[in-house]
């Protein structure tokens, strides 16, 4: 994973395995959570603090009211790009995979060798960038139903 990701490190503020599941799909407890929601943003910054160095979840990126806020472009390139992978993994009997996403402060500098698979939001605070991980494929030999 760690090498999926073209942006520096030191401006990442968090990092999602993203299945498209909401079953055991979280890492962030229901306590913490719970302070999250009715934090001062000082107890916020230091909860968070807490899970920056793990990969949350699904149920993580929706709890926290996360948005991908990118251009009408970047949003349509995105959907472009999930849908073809899907259907190549797909015809190559891949069965397993997750969508690796990185969220990342805005810094002018870091965005120099910018890919299409690193999207800058329209607000200009953060940066994501997003790969394809940990697939499993099943061979076609010998299926039977």
């Amino acid at each position: 994973m760690k090498n999926m990701c073209e942006l520096p490190s030191s401006s990442k503020i968090y990092t999602f395995d993203m299945k498209g599941s909401t079953v055991d799909r979280e890492v962030i407890n229901k306590v913490n959570l719970k302070v999250l929601k009715n934090a001062s943003e000082p107890e916020r910054v230091k909860v968070l603090e807490k899970y920056s160095k793990e990969v949350l979840k699904d149920k993580d990126f929706i709890n926290l009211e996360l948005k991908f806020n990118v251009s009408a472009e970047d949003a349509e390139l995105l959907n472009m790009m999930v849908k073809s992978d899907a259907e190549y993994l797909s015809k190559h009997y891949v069965t397993d995979y997750s969508l690796f996403v990185t969220i990342h402060k805005y810094n002018e500098e870091d965005i120099q060798n910018k890919s299409y698979r690193t999207m800058i939001s329209t607000d200009k605070k953060y940066m994501f960038s997003f790969s394809i991980i940990d697939y499993l494929g099943v061979s076609n030999y010998n299926l039977k139903f």
